[in-house]
């Protein structure tokens, strides 16, 4: 039953390894293709793989995705994940001047400025 079990876990691994190499391929073809952004966006999270996260949520929000505010404000949250505050606080002002009411955009901002102004003090 064991080795059952391993089997059929192995074969959902190579499933899932299909299914990303899959939606890859979409967002190769399609590159405007929401559905497989969010999916690929949500297991590079999960993965910790934030490298293709950031890759291809700029890729996106540089073409026509530059005024899809709930994409941007994805950018934006794994932007601060790994640590690039600058470049989220620009993500977040996109946000914002796309849609002043997006849902959490403006206490992101608040924080950012914050956290940015404690750094700027503790550098000088």
């Amino acid at each position: 039953r064991t080795g059952s079990s391993l089997g059929s876990g192995s074969c959902t691994m190579g499933d899932l390894e299909l299914a990303k190499a899959n939606l890859e391929c979409a967002l190769d073809i399609k590159p405007s293709n929401r559905t497989a952004l969010r999916l690929i966006v949500d297991w590079a999270a999960q993965d910790h793989d934030f490298d293709t996260a950031v890759r291809r949520l700029q890729d996106y929000v540089s073409g026509d995705g530059g005024e899809d505010a709930e994409m941007c404000f994805t950018f934006a949250k794994v932007l601060v994940q790994i640590g690039r505050l600058g470049d989220a606080r620009l993500e977040t002002e996109r946000v914002l001047a796309l849609d002043p009411g997006f849902d959490g955009a403006d206490a992101l901002a608040k924080a950012l400025d914050q956290h940015m102004a404690v750094r700027q003090q503790e550098l000088a």
